[in-house]
């Protein structure tokens, strides 16, 4: 059983250093602007809505970019990125939280990365914007346990 576990985080993995990890940024090619929820709870003080929420979504991954737009009473917007990769299901995710300074016009600084790790720069895995591949850590239910069933039949 753990060795079909493994082979579900290697699965997801690999979505990630070999396809979804070299795309460019959700920006830059989305499937879709849409309206809707954050992808993950937002902290305190971020706007209930996301004012852009940007898809992109393919065999093995997906990310979602959302954000509040700087308002005049807003000193900076805010910003979350979530992958979930993963076949046939979504099994593993990572997500980021992002601030901007409204006052500067800097890129954005991100404040807090969650259940995610960073491909050494050794490996020379970067995206199009220089900013190294991220490797979700975060388990998805059931998404790892369907993989993990799949596994364990196949082999």
């Amino acid at each position: 059983m753990l060795s079909r576990a493994v082979l579900t985080v290697g699965s997801a993995w690999g979505f990630v250093f070999y396809k979804f990890g070299r795309m460019p940024k959700s920006s830059a090619m989305p499937n879709g602007h849409l309206e809707g929820e954050w992808p993950e709870t937002p902290p305190t003080g971020w706007c209930e809505r996301p004012m852009l929420r940007v898809l992109h979504d393919s065999i093995g991954g997906g990310l979602i970019y959302a954000r509040c737009e700087p308002l005049e009473d807003f000193i900076e917007y805010r910003a979350m990125e979530r992958s979930r990769t993963g076949w046939p299901m979504r099994s593993l995710a990572w997500y980021s939280l992002k601030t901007t300074p409204k006052e500067t016009g800097t890129s954005p600084i991100i404040v807090e990365d969650r259940w995610m790790v960073s491909a050494p720069d050794s490996w020379g895995l970067r995206d199009l914007d220089a900013i190294p591949t991220r490797v979700p850590a975060r388990p998805v239910f059931p998404g790892f346990l369907v993989n993990t069933a799949c596994f364990i039949a196949l082999v």
